[in-house]
């Protein structure tokens, strides 16, 4: 491809970017205890969590629908109170957005994660002023 330039780089941020499992499952750890259930092993609901919360809570417990609705609104809760405590980039990805950054490319982050969510995280991760879009699931 002659005179092919690249303009853009579009990154996924969990799984991708940043590894948010740990923070996730913490937090549905507290919130599952919060409700009276023990917590569950970190290797057990890790496969879930592309699925989203409400799977990973079918998963860890067999309860009724307003009993893990109540678990889900405790868990969205601990997370957005503890957004970046566990969260790590994975290995390398500081230096690929360093290079994709010294050689003038955009780079930006397309993400199924709520904004309430995405834009504390790329905050608390230094990620938020050095990416030229950001895009969640809710945003438009």
């Amino acid at each position: 491809m002659t005179g092919f330039r690249l303009a853009c780089v579009l990154f996924d941020l969990d799984g991708t970017l940043v590894d948010t499992a740990p923070d996730l499952i913490a937090s549905l750890n507290k919130a599952l205890v919060e409700h009276g259930f023990n917590g569950v092993e970190y290797d057990a609901v890790k496969p879930y969590i592309s699925y989203g919360a409400n799977a990973m809570i079918k998963t860890s417990t067999d309860t009724d629908e307003p009993t893990q609705a109540a678990i889900l609104d405790s868990m969205l809760a601990n997370y957005q109170n503890n957004i970046a405590q566990h969260s790590l980039f994975f290995q390398g990805i500081p230096e690929v957005l360093d290079h994709l950054e010294q050689q003038g490319l955009k780079w930006g982050v397309v993400t199924n994660k709520r904004k309430r969510f995405t834009e504390p995280l790329m905050t608390a991760l230094n990620l938020a002023q050095r990416a030229s879009c950001i895009i969640s699931g809710d945003s438009t």
